[in-house]
């Protein structure tokens, strides 16, 4: 029987500045979008967590316009305060054993407008002395820039 035979020190560098080079590009990926400035968790939960979809038992309709540094302008008069708009509704459908929801956004961060569609389907059950329930949620995102140069 023949001994194992392990590669050389090369080998274990090359493997290492790989691994290194694909976790530095992969993470620098993710870094490139700016997210909506949200308060008010307690009446946006459809917002963050599809799988809450029925869970107050009835139709819930939620709006929430939130407008921050109200009144701020630049140079020109433009109106470039941070401004976010969200419109919700979900209810239970005792049919699909869970409950269905969908969400409307726009969120506009000076010259950037970004408007989202989102619909989403939570599956509940009885676990338990509890609830389980886990959600699925699809969308259409549509990203603008609107500058009058």
């Amino acid at each position: 029987m023949q001994a194992l035979k392990f590669p050389g020190k090369p080998f274990y560098q090359y493997i290492s500045v790989t691994l290194l080079l694909v976790n530095v590009l992969w993470a620098s990926d993710g870094i490139g979008q700016q997210t909506s400035v949200i308060t008010n968790y307690m009446f946006n939960n459809m917002v963050f967590n599809p799988a809450y979809a029925g869970q107050s038992g009835g139709i819930s309709i939620t709006g929430l316009i939130r407008e921050q540094l109200f009144g701020f302008k630049d140079s020109d008069g433009n109106k470039v305060a941070p401004e976010t708009m969200f419109l919700t509704i979900d209810a239970p459908i005792r049919v699909l054993h869970g409950g269905i929801g969908g969400m409307v956004s726009q969120d506009k961060i000076g010259f950037f407008k970004n408007t989202s569609v989102k619909l989403g389907y939570a599956y509940k059950a009885e676990l338990g002395s509890g609830i389980f329930s886990a959600g699925l949620q699809v969308g259409f995102q549509n990203g603008k820039f609107d500058s009058e140069w």
